[in-house]
């Protein structure tokens, strides 16, 4: 913010006062709003006015931010055939810096007789007299309303602190006058900031009125700080990869810039990571010392896109252990497989215990898939059968009677055996997930014979008694009830025994 107030004490009826305000310098490059105010009057139409001045580092002259017919005043200016040096005052700062080129708009009016003729720019310094000229231009139709660029080949050389005229020579023409030197619309008088010098140069520089607004007149500087240059470590990358942007020149900060905003980096280098396919630019702007601003360098990357893996299995994601599950991958044009380091879009997998499988792709574009697929695979372990042994008599019956798992399968068909022999019996199970068990369960039905009773006949005398004796068991029954008898008359008695 700056200001400044100047006080006039008094206006003679019918008279004006030329206010001249206490000069401004600008700090930065930007857009700076000029406001003048004066205490209101009985005219309340010129209380104030308002001026917009652009401030750029290696611009100066009247730059316009837009370039249409619109912007010319009907106002032109010209040379006979000695031709003229239309310029203006330019004052450098503390720094040293080179004159590139400057900028004419030539007016398109067909009374100003302007195609065909010539003009170039012109340097001089503070006494006129001429120091470097640059390119010719031979004005053509499409130099007509239209900003045009005239290069210094050479650049000259513009010392620190010291006073130039810098402008356009119309360069004579024997047949006609014309007018190549375009007038902008203003609202605010140029005050003796343009100067006429002859051809030749060497006359000084004699203001020219102010009347008629400012000339279309700029000129482009070079300060040796403002050179950068911007690289990156990639110019084509798939997306969610990191690329490094590397800025480099006479500048001492960098500053990064995409669409977002700023983009954080240290020394000039930045890193990013775009995650979305696409062709994105990415400018650095450099300060030097001298306040002036460089650039921007632009890089553009192009982004390319990732696949995006899908997985399905043949069958369901649960399987019993020792079985197998096919799986097959969709997206991308190769794929690798986690663990075991499979290769292949189809894989059989074949899973001890529960495990998580991962892959990932590779397209076309040579991009991997930034998120691997996940295949879970539930492994259910098998059932382990047990089963009794037993121990039977020839003729009876026995109860296989199996654990471990939900559903049983009887090599017996049934779980009630009745061997004549010793004999085995497998048994195996599913459990209640459908796994069956890998071995079946095996018992042994041991089948005992029969004992086999022998007892002696024998004669007694009536009134004796007689013991039994029988042979062929451990336990006997007998069917008088006792091993004694006494029988009365001949009688028959029956022994059963049972062994051990």
């Amino acid at each position: 913010t700056f200001t400044n107030s100047q006080t006039i004490p008094s206006i003679a009826p019918g008279t004006s006062v030329l206010v001249t305000f206490a000069a401004y310098t600008p700090t930065i490059n930007g857009i700076n709003s000029m406001s003048v105010s004066i205490l209101p009057d009985q005219n309340l139409l010129n209380n104030s006015a308002v001026w917009s001045q652009s401030t750029t580092c290696n611009r100066v002259g009247i730059p316009l931010a837009s370039l249409s017919v619109n912007n010319f005043t009907n106002y032109a200016y010209g040379a006979g055939p000695s031709g003229f040096i239309f310029s203006f005052s330019y004052t450098t700062g503390v720094n040293t810096s080179s004159l590139d080129a400057v900028n004419c708009i030539i007016p398109g009016d067909p009374s100003y007789n302007n195609s065909g003729n010539t003009i170039c720019p012109v340097l001089c310094d503070n006494t006129g007299s001429v120091i470097a000229t640059g390119n010719t231009l031979t004005i053509a139709a499409n130099n007509l309303n239209a900003l045009n660029t005239l290069i210094f080949p050479s650049k000259p050389l513009l010392l620190p602190n010291t006073s130039y005229y810098i402008g356009i020579a119309v360069i004579g023409s024997p047949n006609a006058n014309y007018f190549p030197i375009g007038t902008l619309l203003q609202s605010v008088w140029n005050f003796n900031g343009y100067y006429g010098i002859p051809l030749n140069g060497g006359a000084g520089g004699l203001p020219m009125s102010y009347s008629n607004g400012f000339f279309g007149i700029d000129a482009l500087l070079v300060f040796p700080s403002t050179n950068i240059n911007a690289v990156s470590s990639n110019s084509i990358i798939c997306a969610n990869s990191t690329v490094t942007l590397t800025a480099s020149g006479a500048p001492t900060t960098y500053t990064w810039n995409n669409v977002s905003g700023i983009i954080p980096s240290i020394n000039g280098i930045a890193t990013v990571t775009p995650s979305i396919p696409g062709a994105f630019s990415f400018s650095v702007i450099g300060s030097a010392p001298n306040g002036c601003n460089s650039g921007p360098a632009v890089i553009t990357i192009s982004v390319n896109p990732t696949p995006t893996i899908s997985v399905m299995g043949i069958g369901n994601y649960s399987i019993c252990l020792n079985q197998s599950i096919s799986i097959f991958a969709s997206g991308a044009i190769s794929y690798t497989w986690f663990p075991g380091n499979l290769n292949g879009f189809l894989q059989a997998l074949s899973p001890s215990v529960t495990t998580n499988y991962s892959v990932s792709g590779l397209n076309s574009l040579g991009c991997i898939s930034s998120s691997p697929a996940i295949a879970s695979i539930t492994v259910a372990p098998l059932p382990i059968i047990s089963l009794n042994n037993g121990s039977i008599c020839i003729g009876q019956s026995f109860t296989l009677n199996p654990s471990g798992a939900s559903n049983y399968i009887f090599s017996s068909g049934s779980a009630i055996v009745s061997p004549t022999i010793t004999s085995s019996y497998s048994v195996s199970g599913t459990n209640s997930l459908g796994c069956s068990s890998a071995i079946p369960a095996l018992a042994i039905i041991t089948v005992i014979p029969r004992p086999i009773i022998s007892i002696s006949n024998a004669s007694i005398c009536s009134g004796q008694s007689y013991t039994l004796n029988p042979s062929g068991a451990i336990n006997y029954s007998f069917s008088s009830g006792s091993a004694i008898v006494n029988p009365t008359i001949t009688s028959s008695y029956s022994v059963s025994g049972t062994n051990s």
